[in-house]
């Protein structure tokens, strides 16, 4: 089907190719760089792990590595993605009559995560462009899509985190795309496409516990029969999914219980309010060209496929592709916790509907003798701009310096808590509040924002702990914030901000903060008063 209008603008193959192709490399290129964070960690403690919900699935892959040990903790998070990456070393080392040997370095485990990961992503792209081509009815559009989302915003920094939300973005749209397929495809098919598209929605489950592909395909077997046959063959391959990226390790009541308590956290958050938040984040989540192209990409598309003549494959198509986004937006605000990453799935929708409108946009200046790239080049410099703004950070952080800054500025032995991480080596590691009162504190404000701010306007302080994600206590709550208001014990010396300079991340940092969208974030140094950790410079903020 196609909800285009008509051109007679045609692409060759062999152009088709090189603009995909071109696409996955530049959607290669952005996400790389930001697989070795914290490798360039300053001094003799090496490479940290910085992202804090990696660790879980390198828990995972370190069990599936060697079963025969006990995992680091328990977690709440599902097998899958630490199965996937944990299988091939698993297999390595079978091969090598090492099975049970001692497990790799933490630091190699994420790396190896991190790689795999970025693979999903350019499979995102390419099934992006896929869904284009076939569903959208025109291979340009496809190619846009894939562009759009090569630089899509949040998605380019998820896809080097070993985490989940980007391979399990993959799997949704590959089980959609194959759906599809199955729906449009001839009476006489033989369910090949229904069969995988069940697998792929299996995997997805498996990954993150995504379920917003299952009703799509309830409707795809009811579409036409041997409904019983379909139905059987379905459950086969979707189970087979599950199991096969769970490798076992994982079985449907632990999902089940993982499912539970992953949507009943004991915090009671202001719905309404976080709605109004993620308002003000939406343009630095897609960044604000992608998410202007797509809603009014999202509004032409609907007009079309009203006054369409293939209603029924219109409506089909639609239905099958706008339920699982309109299913998990109603997650995303009215169920669970307040995370930026949720919106990672939406991204590649929002590319999909982008590049939809691109493309008509071309079309018509095409018809008023317009060069295209008056649209093309504001479009995709200011989302690589965007790109540079957030991603430059993976290298040159404000870690980085903040290490640099307490190695120059305070005295070796002295006690120090750094929020999310050790002291560095040569210091002295004291957990603030419950084991006494550190000479430095280094708090990361993608953690502290949460305490100051709540599920509220940035610096909003709130007073019932069970509105504040992570507070652990009354007491660890009124710490933070007393740090914040100048009522403490402690006196900030130094801070180390971003440096954005892109307006969608001035907006959210200046009226939100940091949400834990991205990890690498500002950091606020405080001196505990009377304390002798060496001397101190005036406070100043860093670029």
């Amino acid at each position: 089907m196609s909800l285009g209008g008509t051109s007679s603008v045609t692409l060759s193959r062999a152009a088709v190719r090189t603009w995909v192709c071109a696409a996955l490399l530049v959607g290669a290129l952005v996400r790389l760089p930001g697989v070795f964070w914290g490798f360039n960690w300053p001094g003799a403690s090496g490479f940290a792990g910085h992202h804090p919900d990696e660790w879980s699935h390198v828990v995972n892959a370190e069990v599936v590595m060697n079963p025969r040990e006990p995992p680091r903790y328990d977690h709440p998070y599902p097998m899958a993605l630490g199965a996937i990456v944990g299988a091939p070393l698993l297999f390595g080392s079978i091969v090598k009559g090492h099975f049970g040997a001692t497990r790799p370095d933490a630091r190699w485990t994420i790396l190896a995560g991190r790689l795999v990961v970025v693979l999903f992503a350019l499979g995102s792209i390419l099934v992006v462009y896929l869904i284009g081509r076939d569903v959208l009815g025109d291979a340009r559009v496809g190619i846009a899509a894939a562009w759009l989302l090569a630089l899509g915003g949040l998605h380019v920094t998820q896809s080097h985190f070993f985490l989940s939300d980007v391979p399990v973005t993959t799997l949704l749209l590959l089980s959609l795309w194959l759906l599809w397929r199955d729906a449009m495809a001839p009476p006489a098919d033989r369910g090949e496409w229904l069969r995988w598209g069940a697998f792929s929605t299996g995997v997805a489950f498996a990954l993150k516990l995504f379920f917003f592909s299952i009703p799509t395909l309830g409707l795809v077997i009811l579409l036409r029969g041997p409904r019983i046959r379909r139905l059987l063959h379905a459950a086969v391959f979707g189970v087979a999914g599950m199991f096969v990226a769970m490798l076992g390790f994982d079985n449907l009541k632990t999902l089940a219980a993982i499912l539970g308590g992953g949507t009943n956290d004991p915090y009671v958050f202001g719905r309404t309010k976080g709605a109004l938040l993620y308002l003000v984040e939406l343009p630095d989540i897609f960044s604000l060209p992608l998410l202007l192209l797509a809603l009014l990409g999202m509004a032409g598309i609907a007009r079309r496929a009203v006054r369409h003549p293939e209603r029924f494959r219109v409506g089909v198509g639609l239905l099958l592709f706008a339920f699982p986004p309109l299913l998990l937006l109603l997650f995303i605000i009215f169920k669970l916790d307040h995370f930026p990453r949720h919106w990672v799935p939406l991204i590649a929708w929002a590319a999909l509907a982008g590049g939809w409108m691109l493309i008509r946009a071309i079309d018509a200046m095409w018809k008023r003798r317009l060069a295209p790239a008056l649209l093309l080049t504001p479009v995709f410099a200011w989302m690589l701009a965007f790109i540079v703004d957030t991603e430059r950070l993976f290298i040159v952080e404000p870690r980085n310096a903040a290490l640099r800054w307490v190695q120059a500025n305070v005295a070796p032995g002295s006690s120090i808590y750094w929020s999310r991480h050790s002291a560095p080596v040569g210091y002295v590691n004291l957990r603030w509040q419950d084991k006494g009162n550190p000479d430095i504190l280094v708090i990361e404000m993608y953690d502290a924002n949460n305490f100051i701010s709540g599920i509220d306007w940035k610096y909003s302080y709130p007073s019932n702990p069970i509105e504040v994600f992570d507070v652990e206590s009354p007491e660890r709550l009124a710490a933070f914030q007393s740090l914040f208001k100048g009522t403490s014990t402690y006196r900030e010396v130094q801070r180390f901000s971003e440096g954005y300079f892109m307006p969608e991340r001035w907006l959210a940092m200046r009226f939100v903060g940091d949400r834990a969208a991205r990890y690498v974030t500002e950091l606020v140094l405080f001196r505990r008063v009377g304390s002798a950790a060496g001397t101190v410079s005036v406070p100043r903020v860093l670029p």
